[in-house]
This record gives structure tokens, sequence and C-alpha cells, in this order.
């Protein structure tokens, strides 16, 4: 119990784990190894760096459909190439 304490006091400090629950609720731009493009908003990172997302939309470049509504989705770290967050300057 004591290690885990100090595990979580240590993630406190770290800035990238600030900058993700930052990012939170907020719209997520996510690229895939398919080329594929998922635009939505950022639910949560779980322990595996996978990627909950919702209101969801897929962006396909070379498609007869460009642009598809898919919803809630769960992106594998495995697939992604890119990942921006637009943030609120305060």
């Amino acid at each position: 119990q004591i290690r885990a304490m100090a595990d979580e006091a240590a993630h406190e400090k770290d800035p990238s784990l600030a900058l993700v629950r930052a990012s939170l609720d907020g719209p997520l731009r996510v690229g895939l190894s398919d080329g594929r493009l998922l635009t939505g908003t950022f639910l949560c990172l779980d322990r595996q760096r996978n990627i909950l997302m919702r209101d969801t939309m897929e962006t396909r470049p070379e498609s007869e459909q460009p642009e598809r509504r898919v919803g809630l989705v769960l992106v594998p770290f495995a697939h992604v190439t890119s990942c921006f967050a637009l943030l609120a300057i305060q």
C-alpha cells in the first residue's frame, strides 16, 4: 500500500499526466496505421495506452464515403500513429 501511494504521488508531478488530464472531455484527433483519421471527444486512456473516444467521426481520405459517424470507439495503442488534442489556452 505504501508503494502504491508513492507511485501515485510520483504520477501527480508528471507533466505528461497533467497534459492528459487537461485534455479529458476535449476534442481529439487520432491517426491510425491504416490511414484513417478519427476525430471525437477524448474520454480516457487506460494503462495499455488504448484511447476511448465518443461522438467520433471517421475520415478515410481515399474513399467514396470520405467521412462517417462511428460514435463510441476504443482505439488500440498499437494502431495509433498520431494524436492531437485541442487545448484551451488559459
